[in-house]
C-alpha cells in the first residue's frame, strides 16, 4: 500500500471515530477531560491530514520542505514526526479521561473506540516513518 493510500485510510478511520463522538452541536460529552481528549485527536486527525497532503503534493517525496499555516517550514518526514507528537498527546489524554473518577459511564465506549484508533494511527505512522522511503527522481 502507499505511503498516501495509508495516511489517507488513519485520517478516514480517525475521522470517522471522531463523528461517532459528536452531533450536529459539537461534541456529546460535557467532560471537559473528554473534550481534551477530543480536541488533542482532531489535532493529530489535522496533522494525519498535513502530513498526507504534503506528501500528495510533492510527489511521494519526504526530504521535500513544505510550510503550512501556523507552522514553521519543514521537511514531510517533520511533519510525521509532528503529527506522532500530536497521536501521543491524544492518547495520554484519552487515557486520562478513562483513569478518572469523574468519567461517565456511557461515555466509556466511545472513548475506548477512539483510543483503540489513535493506538493504531500511531502504530501505523511509526511504521512509515522508520520505513525505507521511495526514491523520488528529480527532473529539471
Amino acid at each position: 500500500m502507499s505511503y498516501i493510500a495509508r495516511l489517507a485510510g488513519c485520517a478516514s478511520c480517525l475521522d470517522t471515530r471522531l463523528a461517532l463522538c459528536a452531533n450536529e452541536h459539537g461534541y456529546r460529552t460535557n467532560h471537559l477531560m473528554a473534550r481534551r481528549a477530543l480536541i488533542a485527536s482532531e489535532r493529530a486527525l489535522q496533522g494525519i491530514r498535513n502530513t498526507q497532503n504534503a506528501l500528495w503534493s510533492r510527489g511521494g517525496d519526504f526530504t521535500a520542505v513544505v510550510e503550512y499555516e501556523g507552522q514553521p517550514p519543514m521537511a514531510v518526514t517533520g511533519h510525521l514526526e509532528l503529527t506522532l507528537e500530536f497521536l501521543d498527546k491524544a492518547e495520554e489524554q484519552l487515557l486520562e479521561y478513562l483513569g478518572a473518577p469523574t468519567a461517565v459511564d456511557d461515555e466509556l465506549p466511545m472513548i475506548k473506540g477512539l483510543l483503540e484508533w489513535v493506538r493504531y494511527c500511531k502504530w501505523d505512522l511509526s511504521n512509515l516513518k522508520d520505513s525505507p522511503k521511495p526514491a523520488v527522481r528529480r527532473t529539471s
